[in-house]
């Protein structure tokens, strides 16, 4: 299931966000702002290893397939406003890209990630 997840979330992504937003997609994984800067959304991109990482430490705490599925399409959702954010700030000015994906998107993956994680190990009896 991850593994088609890998394949398919860069192109997902793409298509969300196009769904509800004014980037325009020139092909594929690429966005393209109106400012003229170009964004891949490459595989790195989608947090597979956030993906698999929280899959493993729910099946670990075993929890259940239902559980991990939601908490895989929370954090998908979350990864979709991340990238948002990052392509929004870009917006603003290019020059942004490097500190809105390295400290803003990376830690708010992190943050995420851990909450996750957290409420996992506190509550016994979810699903």
């Amino acid at each position: 299931m991850l593994f088609l997840f890998y394949l398919f979330s860069p192109f997902l992504n793409t298509i969300i966000l196009g769904l509800f937003s004014k980037f325009y997609f020139v092909k594929e994984n690429y966005i393209l702002l109106d400012n003229g800067f170009k964004a891949y959304i490459s595989n790195a991109c989608n947090g597979y290893f956030l993906y698999a990482l929280l899959a493993s430490i729910l099946v670990y705490l075993n929890k259940s397939f239902i559980y991990i599925v939601i908490n895989i399409i929370v954090l998908f959702i979350f990864n979709l406003i991340r990238i948002y954010l990052i392509l929004k700030l870009v917006t603003i000015d290019i020059n942004f890209f490097e500190i809105a994906h390295d400290l803003i998107g990376r830690v708010l993956m992190v943050i995420v990630f851990l909450s996750l994680v957290y409420v996992a190990k506190k509550e016994k009896n979810l699903f």
